[in-house]
C-alpha cells in the first residue's frame, strides 16, 4: 500500500497476488495458474503492463519454516527439502531450475514463469527476525537457525539469477537486519519511535486483525494502539513496520539508477 499511495512519484497500479498462508510452491502455483492466465499479453485481463516500469515485489518464505527441520512437505530427507523449496522459489521467477535436481511435481511450462512473461525488475526479501516474535520464543536458538539458513540460501538465487540474466534486475532487500534494528533500537526510524511494545501482543488486535477499524484503533483490552505494538500477532508485524519496508525498498529502487 505505501509503495503506490506514499513513496510513489506518479500513478502506480498495485495488483496483490498473494494467498494467505501460501508457502514456496503455493507462489509456484499463484504464477503458474493465476498471474500467467490472467495478467499477462493476451490474458483474461490482461493490464498491458510495460516491463521496464513494472516491479515484481515477492516476499516469500514464512510460512516455509514450519517445515524447515521436519522436510515433510515434499521429499524425504531434510536437505533435499531444503533444495525443492529453492528449487521452486527460482521456478517461478525462471524455466530453467538453479538446482541440480528435476522435480517431477514442478510446473516447467514456459509460459508460467515470470521472466518468460516479461518481468524484468523483482525485489526479494529477507526472512525477518521471527526467533523474537511471540510465537517461537520458545525455540528461539532453532528458529533463528532455520532463518539465517533460508536467509542465506535466498541471497545465493538472487545473485544467482542476476548472473543468469544481464537483463534482469534483482533488489535484494535485507529485511531481518532491518527489523533487528528496529528492535534493537526503534527510534532509529521516524516510523518505528512510536512503538510502546516490542516484544508482546494484544490478543484482541491479533484475533481481530482483519476488522480493525483503523491502524490507529485502541481496544479497552489493550494497553497501546495497534500501531504502538511491534508484532500484530504471534508472528506477524504491524504497519508502521509496512511504512518503513515501503520506504527502505524505495530507497533501494531509487539508489540504483
Amino acid at each position: 500500500m505505501y509503495m503506490t499511495t506514499q513513496y510513489n512519484h506518479s500513478f502506480v497500479k498495485a495488483y496483490d497476488l498473494s494467498w494467505a498462508g501460501a508457502p514456496v510452491p503455493g507462489m509456484l502455483g499463484q504464477v503458474s495458474s493465476v498471474f500467467a492466465p490472467f495478467y499477462t499479453g493476451g490474458g483474461r485481463l490482461d493490464p498491458k503492463w510495460v516491463p521496464s516500469r513494472t516491479l515484481f515485489p515477492i516476499f516469500v518464505g514464512i510460512n516455509d519454516l514450519d517445515h524447515w527441520n521436519t522436510g515433510t512437505t515434499f521429499t524425504t530427507g531434510l536437505a533435499a527439502h531444503r533444495d525443492d523449496v529453492f528449487t521452486q522459489y527460482a521456478r517461478a521467477i525462471d524455466l530453467v531450475s538453479l538446482a541440480s535436481e528435476q522435480l517431477p511435481h514442478t510446473n516447467t511450462n514456459p509460459s508460467s514463469q515470470l521472466y518468460t512473461t516479461g518481468a524484468r525488475n523483482f525485489v526479494v526479501y529477507s526472512i525477518p527476525p521471527l526467533d523474537r516474535a511471540p510465537e517461537f520464543t520458545y525455540v528461539r536458538a532453532p528458529k533463528r537457525s532455520e532463518i539465517a539458513d533460508y536467509n542465506a540460501r535466498l541471497k545465493a538465487m538472487a545473485s544467482a539469477l542476476a548472473n543468469k540474466h544481464h537483463d534482469a534486475i534483482i533488489w535484494h532487500v535485507d529485511l531481518n537486519a532491518l527489523f533487528t534494528d528496529v528492535l534493537d533500537n526503534k527510534d532509529r526510524f521516524v516510523q518505528t519511535r512510536g512503538f510502546k511494545e516490542l516484544n508482546a501482543i494484544c490478543p484482541y488486535y491479533a484475533q481481530n486483525w482483519l476488522r480493525l477499524p483503523s491502524m490507529g484503533y485502541k481496544d479497552a483490552s489493550c494497553e497501546y494502539k495497534v500501531s504502538e505494538y511491534f508484532w500484530l500477532n504471534g508472528r506477524h508485524v504491524t504497519y508502521p513496520l509496512h511504512d518503513l519496508l515501503a520506504e527502505v525498498t524505495h530507497d533501494a529502487l531509487l539508489a540504483s539508477h
